[in-house]
C-alpha cells in the first residue's frame, strides 16, 4: 500500500449526508432589507417579488407573506408569479420539494427565488441542481436579520440565491 489509495470504506465521508451543522440558537433568520430590495431589483426581471412564502411577522419582506401559523407548505403559492423563500436551514428539503411541486403545477407562478446556504455536498443540493435556472453565489457572509432580543450576527456558511424552475436544465 503507497497511502495514495484513498480512504479506506469505513473512513470513506458521506456525502449524501444531510447536515453537518450544528443548530444555530434560532432557525428564524431574516433576510436583510437592503439585500432582498437588490435581489428584486437586479433579478426579478420584469415582476416583482409578491409572496414571501417563509415568514414571521417581524421580518417579512412582503405584506403577503405566510408566517408560521400560515403554514407556507400547506397553502398555495400560486397566486403571484415571483415567490421568495429564506427557509429555516434546519429543514431545507420540503421548501424546495414544495417550490417544484408548485412551479409544476402552476398557472401563475413562474419562479421561485430561495436564499440557501452553500451547501453543495447535501442531498438536498444533489436532488435540486437539475432544477435550478439561475445561482449566485454571494460574495460575502450574509448578517441576516434575528428575532427582537437575540444579536444580528453573520453567517457562519457562505449562502447563494438559487431560482428554481419547472423543468430540469441540461447543463454541459
Amino acid at each position: 500500500m503507497t497511502g495514495l489509495e484513498g480512504p479506506t470504506q469505513e473512513h470513506q465521508p458521506d456525502f449524501w449526508q444531510e447536515e453537518r451543522h450544528p443548530p444555530a440558537s434560532t432557525d428564524e433568520r431574516g433576510t436583510p432589507q437592503w439585500l432582498f430590495s437588490e435581489i428584486e431589483r437586479r433579478y426579478a426581471f420584469d415582476s416583482f417579488v409578491g409572496l414571501d412564502v417563509c415568514a414571521s411577522s417581524w421580518n417579512a419582506k412582503r405584506q403577503y407573506h405566510f408566517g408560521e401559523a400560515d403554514n407556507g407548505l400547506g397553502r398555495s403559492w400560486d397566486t403571484v408569479r415571483v415567490a421568495y423563500c429564506n427557509p429555516p436551514y434546519s429543514n431545507i428539503p420540503p421548501w424546495l420539494a414544495k417550490g417544484l411541486r408548485e412551479l409544476t403545477a402552476a398557472t401563475l407562478l413562474q419562479q421561485v427565488i430561495y436564499l440557501l446556504p452553500v451547501r453543495t455536498s447535501t442531498h438536498w443540493y444533489a436532488k435540486y441542481r437539475p432544477f435550478v435556472a439561475r445561482q449566485i453565489m454571494l460574495p460575502f457572509r450574509v448578517a441576516f436579520d434575528y428575532p427582537p432580543g437575540e444579536t444580528q450576527k453573520s453567517s457562519p456558511y457562505e449562502s447563494s440565491m438559487l431560482w428554481l424552475c419547472e423543468t430540469p436544465m441540461r447543463r454541459p
